[in-house]
């Protein structure tokens, strides 16, 4: 690709990310999933559900007739509980979040079978915490209720909605007893009073985009308060001795704060990972050859343009990728690089995962070492003019070496071995690649004494060389050497 064709494919790409970014918010994450995985019975104690006040008669049961829906819950999951028409029943609450929510919006989903109805009754309903939270047999403030009535004719009832005992209800279409429908409520926190909103749907499409809802309190009309905060939801059993509630099947309860939190549905969102997996375990490999460098793991899904995969950097050419484009679409790939060097030394490179949303893209450094075995690197010392070194203790003598290297792939290196306790100290520890390096070797006894020490020299391929050296430390400021005797004066005469 030449450079002008990758500038405006960049600038392309940012503008589309930016656009990207701006038209798309985070999900939430679901808050509840409820399938009544519990043991046949009383529903109370079992995950978490706690009474709501203290009646006890026709306790909420957990039964085998979990419900199934389109997209929804394709297949029975787990089972299902029996809402019975029993006046001034067993109620029952469950928190779904450890802390209170009292902003932006909160859904509830759930399958549904009305099988009897009374007038105005409800069986679902949010709650609000007190200061105490959500505590076993007492009776925090409801809210948003869940309302089923009878229809115009047997065999028939409507779903209505609440914002609270005192707000009007808003109706939906009527519905047909006995049949699973797929229920979806919301609460919208909004900012003042008695303005918060209520809505509900009755089996809309399971999509990632929320539909228009089949009722909703959005009006002043509504006069009753507002919902302080969330904290827990309700299944209900008539509210006196003389107003039952309907007899429901309830299934499959998923509460979130985004309408996709309740569906389980195939994001559309474009992604692409890469998980690289590197085999070249950085030795050397002979020019003229090849090695497998690493390979590539690519996922990706909802691309609407292909991968291109390739390679930049001063070596580049010296690798060689297995292919150059990944379909556009969903799936699995494997892209393999391959190290093939045509000439020694060191090389780097730098492969590359281009799609046209800029924020997926990524790339992995690659480095490879070559030598040529038909031309092995060779380290020679030149030592031969080192004398054993001398000095008193605390000075230092200093002598210096010629080190030539030939086809090294990479620099070499110089090191003491450290046999003279650091008596002996290099001026650099690193050789040429190709030529001659000089090397001053000093000698700094702290302490009278002999000393031997070794330096070597090594390179990738290369014999190594080493050198001993020795050297000795006089004491510091021992009596220099003179000509003649030394005649002592007699001071007791003068």
């Amino acid at each position: 690709m030449n450079k002008l064709f990758k500038l405006v494919r960049h600038l392309t790409m940012s503008l589309f990310a930016m656009a990207t970014l701006i038209g798309t918010t985070a999900n939430a994450e679901r808050l509840l999933t409820e399938n009544f995985e519990y043991e046949l019975g009383n529903l109370y104690s079992q995950g978490g559900w706690l009474k709501y006040g203290t009646q006890a008669a026709g306790p909420v049961q957990v039964t085998n007739n979990a419900l199934t829906y389109p997209d929804y819950q394709d297949k029975a999951v787990g089972k299902a509980v029996h809402l019975t028409q029993v006046a001034s029943g067993e109620d029952l609450m469950r928190a779904v979040s450890e802390t209170a929510i009292s902003s932006g919006k909160v859904y509830l989903s759930a399958l549904v079978k009305v099988n009897a109805v009374a007038d105005d009754q409800y069986f679902l309903a949010f709650i609000q915490p007190t200061s105490a939270g959500i505590v076993d047999k007492k009776t925090p403030p409801e809210n948003t209720r869940l309302i089923a009535s009878k229809g115009s004719v047997d065999g028939k009832f409507v779903f209505k909605i609440s914002r609270n005992s005192a707000t009007l209800f808003e109706s939906t279409e009527e519905f047909e007893l006995g049949k699973t429908y797929l229920v979806v409520m919301s609460y919208e926190f909004k900012e003042g009073t008695k303005n918060d909103v209520v809505q509900l749907w009755v089996n809309p499409a399971v999509a990632s985009t929320e539909p228009k809802p089949n009722a909703a309190i959005n009006s002043a009309t509504h006069t009753g308060a507002d919902m302080k905060s969330f904290q827990a939801i309700e299944l209900r059993q008539g509210s006196s001795a003389t107003k039952v509630g309907p007899e429901v099947i309830v299934d499959a309860i998923r509460v979130g704060t985004a309408w996709t939190d309740l569906f389980d549905v195939a994001s559309t969102e474009p992604t692409m990972t890469v998980t690289p997996t590197v085999v070249y375990d950085g030795s050397a490999v002979a020019i003229g050859s090849s090695t497998t460098f690493a390979t590539y793991a690519v996922e990706y899904a909802n691309l609407e343009n292909p991968i291109d995969v390739y390679l930049t950097g001063a070596n580049r050419n010296q690798f060689e990728v297995s292919a150059e484009t990944i379909p556009a679409g969903s799936g699995k790939a494997t892209i393999t690089l391959t190290y093939k060097p045509q000439a020694i030394g060191k090389h780097t490179a730098r492969i590359n995962f281009e799609s046209t949303v800029s924020t997926l893209n990524t790339g992995f450094a690659a480095t490879g070492i070559a030598w040529d075995p038909e031309n092995p690197p060779m380290i020679v010392a030149h030592s031969e003019g080192l004398t054993p070194f001398t000095c008193k203790a605390g000075e230092q003598q200093k002598q210096t070496i010629t080190v030539t290297t030939s086809d090294l792939p990479d620099y070499g290196k110089a090191a003491v071995k450290g046999l003279s306790n650091g008596a002996f100290i290099i001026s650099t520890a690193t050789l040429l690649k190709n030529g001659n390096t000089q090397i001053n070797i000093t000698f700094k006894p702290l302490v009278p004494g002999d000393y031997e020490e070794v330096i070597e020299f090594s390179g990738i391929k290369a014999t190594t060389e080493t050198i001993r050296i020795t050297g000795t430390a006089t004491e510091n400021g021992t009596t220099e050497d003179r000509e003649g005797d030394r005649l002592p004066l007699d001071d007791s005469k003068p």
